[in-house]
């Protein structure tokens, strides 16, 4: 998404994209038409402090990104939804078989990116990421009409898959490629190429790149920056939680990063300007 916008066209292609994204002004970094090509509009930075960490607890999920919230639940089985009327493994979606302790849940949400979303995604807590799996695959469409005729199309995409830990237990954070652009871009991992040619897909037998952390785990605090799509995406969260942990978003809502996902007991908020917290880079 390298196309250059000519200069006398960026008013135009600013106003529409200001009708689909009316915030955009007022949160971008630089002003719209300052960014000379798609992609630099599409991976657009914010102004410090645009976004909040909306919930302070420990055993609560902030949402890593501006996003419609495609699906929200408990994990019952190996099958969840992608939306509704279509499911997906999580054993291949996420390359290993999540569990949940005594006393504890297994809880799942599908968020979705449009190509007019702020494609930064930060950390939706306090995680500590010991693997990192990376699985070739397809660049398919992921918008909500075309996901809900086909299943396994999260276990077939092109995609990266955090994995490590949180307050509440295990935590995987599942980053999918967009149709045509299978660019994911990762902080802690600039050298990740994703999207790579002459590669044997994973669903047709290609191998797993898997890289550990386990003697120095990748810390990151909540709001902090994951990494980055370069269009409209996909971001999956698996997780460990316990058993009174609720979602407080459903099917459809629009949120951006740092709203609250749900946690344990009401909100956490804070109480004076210094113990607030924002997504940051």
């Amino acid at each position: 998404m390298s196309w250059r916008i000519p200069t006398s066209l960026r008013p135009l292609f600013t106003s529409v994209f200001l009708h689909l994204q009316p915030s955009a002004a007022a949160d971008s970094r630089y002003p719209l038409e300052a960014y000379e090509s798609f992609g630099q509009l599409f991976c657009r930075t914010l102004k410090d402090r645009a976004r909040e960490v909306m919930d302070l607890a420990p055993l609560a999920m902030v949402s890593p990104c501006d996003c419609t919230v495609s699906v929200a639940g408990v994990v019952s089985g190996d099958r969840v939804p992608q939306v509704k009327g279509a499911t997906y493994s999580l054993k291949a979606f996420l390359g290993v078989t999540p569990q949940a302790r005594e006393n504890h849940k297994l809880m799942y949400c599908v968020l979705h990116l449009a190509p007019h979303h702020y494609h930064h995604f930060h950390a939706p807590c306090n995680f500590s990421q010991t693997v990192r799996r990376h699985m070739h695959g397809e660049c398919l469409p992921v918008f909500r009409s075309f996901l809900s005729r086909f299943n396994d199309i999260f276990s077939v995409q092109e995609r990266v898959v955090l994995s490590g830990s949180w307050a509440g237990g295990s935590l995987h954070l599942g980053a999918v490629a967009a149709c045509n652009v299978g660019n994911i871009r990762l902080e802690k991992e600039p050298d990740l190429t994703t999207n790579q040619d002459r590669v044997v897909l994973r669903h047709l037998g290609g191998d797993v790149e898997i890289k550990t952390f386990r003697d120095k785990p990748l810390d990151f605090e909540v709001g902090a920056h994951v990494g980055e799509f370069r269009l409209g995406s996909t971001i999956v969260l698996v997780f460990e939680a316990p058993q009174d942990f609720e979602f407080s978003v459903a099917a459809g809502d629009k949120i951006v990063a740092g709203s609250r996902l749900g946690g344990v007991g009401p909100p956490v908020v804070a109480k004076d300007a210094e113990s607030r917290k924002f997504l940051h880079y």
